[in-house]
């Protein structure tokens, strides 16, 4: 059987398919690299943080490491920066004087999106709210969905914001510009969520690939497991045409990628054989 024309193909398939899944462990490994700090995060945080933390130098910012576009916090079109602390960006901020600024933020659904598309959407509604924390003789905003004066703590990313001198200007505080920070802590994002879904797929994706290689062992020690072993049934018994086959085919033919013989056209393709059998030509 070394010189069989159908094992030696099979062998060569095996090859080709161990090769390609190795180039697609390759790739998940570096999606699984991307998504480290997400992985941390997501199993490790929310991280409680004291807020003078951010007045302090150590913060600094992060930028894109992961697969999405790309780990870039997106405000409707305006693309945000994150901040991280030693790879840390999911934090918890403990609610303490924590005070409303008395702005929200809504939206106003086109009452052409409303017929045609979303009946269901309101016309008028409320997308976040804006909060107020000190930090020594800083204020740090904190943007929620929804205030609630019994929440213990807060959990999100602190982002760049351009909208800071909007929520002053709208806010019933006499706070000067200069006494804020530069930045918000957002909880409104669902870090969870978003990063979750990736790392899902990435696992799924790894679960499958430790599939493939499943079979691909189990096709190396049993060959008649194998596709190419399987569709020669289609012609009779699979030994007795594997052995007709064998038997037409010369040694030196073997390696050759199209090969006709009297009873048999074969052709090889990357994972798999092509077999017609002459007699069915000549029928036709």
């Amino acid at each position: 059987m070394q010189n069989s024309y159908v094992i030696n193909n099979i062998k060569r398939c095996n090859r080709n398919f161990l090769f390609v899944n190795i180039l697609i462990t390759l790739i998940i490994l570096l999606i699984f690299k991307g998504l480290m700090i997400d992985i941390y995060n997501i199993a490790f945080g929310p991280f409680e943080v004291d807020k003078k933390v951010f007045i302090s130098n150590k913060i600094t910012e992060t930028k894109n490491k992961g697969l999405w576009a790309q780990q870039m916090y997106y405000n409707g079109k305006e693309k945000l920066t994150r901040y991280n602390i030693s790879n840390k960006y999911y934090f918890k901020l403990i609610n303490k004087n924590v005070f409303h600024t008395g702005v929200e933020e809504t939206y106003t659904t086109d009452i052409s999106y409303k017929i045609n598309v979303n009946p269901l959407k309101p016309l008028k509604g409320k997308i976040s709210e804006y909060l107020m924390t000190s930090v020594d003789n800083k204020y740090l905003i904190i943007r929620v969905k929804n205030y609630n004066t019994s929440i213990e703590y807060y959990k999100g990313c602190v982002v760049s914001a351009n909208n800071i001198p909007g929520i002053l200007e709208k806010s019933d505080l006499d706070i000067e510009k200069d006494n804020v920070l530069p930045f918000i802590f957002d909880t409104t994002k669902g870090v969870e969520s978003a990063a979750t879904i990736w790392i899902v797929i990435a696992i799924i994706c790894l679960i499958f690939n430790l599939y493939l290689y499943f079979r691909i062992l189990s096709r190396k020690i049993d060959y008649k497991k194998h596709p190419i072993y399987k569709h020669l049934s289609f012609y009779g018994n699979n030994d007795d045409i594997m052995t007709k086959i064998d038997s037409e085919v010369p040694i030196e033919m073997i390696n050759q990628k199209v090969i006709n013989t009297e009873s048999w056209i074969l052709w090889k393709k990357p994972f798999s054989i092509g077999i017609c059998q002459s007699s069915k030509l000549n029928d036709k």
